[in-house]
């Protein structure tokens, strides 16, 4: 989900569970919290050339988008594109445009 930053998106929809991403001035995550309980999820703490210093939950990774996954999702908030055609089905379940609204993926 897009929000106020056009590089990082505010909060994180997983496993069905909402998490707001609270960010540095460079837009490194810093804090993922469960926006129902309010309990952080996972604390990041890096060094001055970005090396991850402290990672409470290690297991939780950011799933990197690739420039191609980038266009894409672009592209369909600017045309309003809701159905999108692809195999990278696990990547498309995370993404969302900046309207919060899911993709429907083809094939189901």
């Amino acid at each position: 989900m897009y929000g106020t930053r056009a590089n990082v998106p505010d909060s994180l929809v997983t496993n069905g569970r909402t998490y707001r991403l609270v960010t540095d001035h460079l837009g490194s995550p810093r804090l993922v919290v469960d926006v129902t309980t309010g309990v952080v999820a996972q604390r990041l703490d890096y060094d001055e050339f970005g090396q991850v210093l402290l990672d409470t939950n290690p297991g939780y990774r950011n799933r990197p988008m690739d420039l191609a996954d980038a266009a894409l999702v672009r592209i369909a908030e600017r045309e309003r594109i809701r159905t999108v055609f692809t195999v990278d089905r696990g990547d498309f379940e995370i993404y969302r445009p900046s309207r919060s609204w899911r993709f429907s993926i083809v094939p189901r």
